[in-house]
């Protein structure tokens, strides 16, 4: 009873202790994987953006749940955080709580794994001199593996954006490519753009960074990401840790 016990706890702790992370979807970074019926996955982690305009400027308390709730089929939840424009003691205000579903779909195509996923976003910051931008966001998974040890992935998504007066609609699209060879380390790297409440440009990235596997349950991620236009801060960086447990027995 106890051991089936442990892992709520464990994730509970991990909520709790949260320190920033990236819980929402980017372009490029999101591979057509589901959990199976019974798994659960909390991901938490920190963040910090250096751009010569605005300065520095930081993200925490980002928490995102994964949940198999039926073969090929996974609920998710989570909070874009607290956020601040700078990174230590300073004032902090809270973003978005997001809420959502991945769907796997059943058959490959050509070797490529597929997925759709769906999610909706509610502004729960309260400085109210931003616009209070409420998202609905609807992303195309894709990713097949080349060879023994490398994964590339394509993602699409289309965003509906809208305050109180306006509502637009805003697409992005992303590659990645991550190299595991069922060893510890994971290097990887991501380039695209994001779907982005902005007048202008979208914002243009890439990223590198690497999944470090210890063994168990845990797995942690670093990353570092260079703006390729004036949309995107300069220069970004994370670190995030999740830990995964597998409720099938149960069942």
């Amino acid at each position: 009873m106890f051991r089936d016990v442990r892992p709520i706890v464990l994730c509970a702790i991990v909520l709790w202790l949260s320190a920033p992370a990236s819980g929402q979807m980017t372009p490029g970074a999101e591979p057509g994987d589901v959990l199976s019926l019974g798994q659960v996955m909390v991901e938490v982690g920190a963040g910090m953006t250096l751009d010569a305009e605005d300065g520095r400027s930081g993200a925490g308390a980002q928490p995102l749940v994964r949940f198999g709730i039926a073969p090929g089929i996974e609920l998710l939840a989570g909070s874009g955080g607290w956020t601040s424009a700078c990174f230590g003691r300073c004032a902090w205000s809270p973003t978005t709580a997001f809420a959502g579903w991945r769907a796997l779909i059943p058959k490959q195509m050509a070797g490529f794994n597929t997925a759709v996923s769906g999610l909706f976003y509610y502004p729960t910051r309260t400085d109210h001199s931003q616009p209070r931008v409420i998202e609905s966001s609807f992303m195309l998974h894709v990713d097949r593996a080349l060879g023994d040890a490398l994964l590339v992935t394509l993602n699409a998504e289309v965003a509906r954006l809208h305050d109180a007066e306006t509502a637009v609609l805003r697409h992005g699209e992303g590659v990645g490519m991550v190299w595991d060879r069922g060893g510890r380390w994971m290097p990887l790297v991501r380039f695209g753009r994001r779907a982005a409440a902005v007048d202008g440009p979208s914002p243009w990235y890439v990223e590198f960074g690497t999944g470090l596997r210890p063994g168990g349950a845990f797995e942690y991620k670093f990353a570092v990401t260079r703006g390729l236009n004036a949309a995107e801060p300069g220069w970004g960086i994370a670190a995030a840790m999740a830990i995964s447990h597998d409720f099938r027995p149960l069942y």
